[in-house]
């Protein structure tokens, strides 16, 4: 087997684990930038990963190898399709991949948005990370919250750890995440929980406009789950 093929498998194997960039990889496989580029962009061009900003993360065509992952990918992006063609937002699916998230589906008129890296370094940070948050461990959610530094953010954002662990317990108890411009002031989201997989914490998540999102809030919620609902699954409670 030529040395190529087996560092593209490896590099499959950890970017299954965490989205990872250029350096990080070429430090853990133990050779130069250039050859791990190489193999990216081979790996790219075929569609078996996708880049996010400065990391990397697992394509479509490497999700799709598992009947188990073909048929939650296939439910995933019907569930996209129609809650971004029928709001007229971006509509997404992300999952919990290591520290930050993967985008495992986006449609939208903005879906470049996913491509950029604040997200996925910045997990809890956002509405969405909270509905990831809200489907693990207590103490690792705890633990992610405490890395933010919650007087950075904007908006409507809470003021420390103690109010986006309030925030958190509302949608452990069934509530949705919604932000208005934390992380961008032009943005605002609404995301829940959406445990795809039993051991992987997913969440579908609306973006645009913070005015429209917060005019529609009720009524985006509503679409989330109803359209989770006509899968057969309900978000976590």
């Amino acid at each position: 087997m030529s040395q190529s093929l087996l560092r593209g498998l490896r590099i499959l194997e950890m970017l299954g684990e965490e989205p990872v960039g250029v350096s990080e990889l070429a430090r853990r496989l133990e050779v130069d930038k250039a050859g791990v580029s190489r193999v990216l962009a081979a790996l790219h061009r075929e569609g078996w990963v996708q880049r996010n900003g400065r990391r990397y993360v697992l394509g479509r065509r490497a999700l799709d190898l598992g009947d188990a992952h073909s048929a939650q990918l296939v439910a995933a992006t019907a569930v996209v399709r129609e809650l971004g063609d029928s709001t007229g937002l971006t509509a997404a699916v992300l999952r919990l991949a290591g520290r930050a998230a993967q985008p495992l589906v986006v449609h939208g008129a903005d879906a470049s948005m996913f491509e950029h890296e604040a997200p996925y370094e910045h997990l809890a940070a956002t509405a969405a990370g909270l509905a990831v948050l809200a489907q693990v461990a207590p103490e690792d959610a705890e633990a992610r919250l405490a890395e933010v530094d919650w007087a950075d953010l904007g908006g409507d954002s809470p003021e420390d750890v103690a109010g986006a662990h309030h925030l958190l317990e509302q949608v452990r108890g069934g509530g949705a995440a919604v932000e208005s411009g934390w992380t961008s002031p032009r943005l605002g989201c609404v995301a829940l929980p959406w445990p795809l997989w039993p051991d992987v914490p997913c969440a579908v998540v609306l973006v645009g406009e913070v005015d429209d999102v917060a005019s529609r809030r009720d009524e985006l919620v509503a679409s989330i789950r109803t359209r989770i609902a006509r899968e057969g699954t309900q978000p976590a409670r």
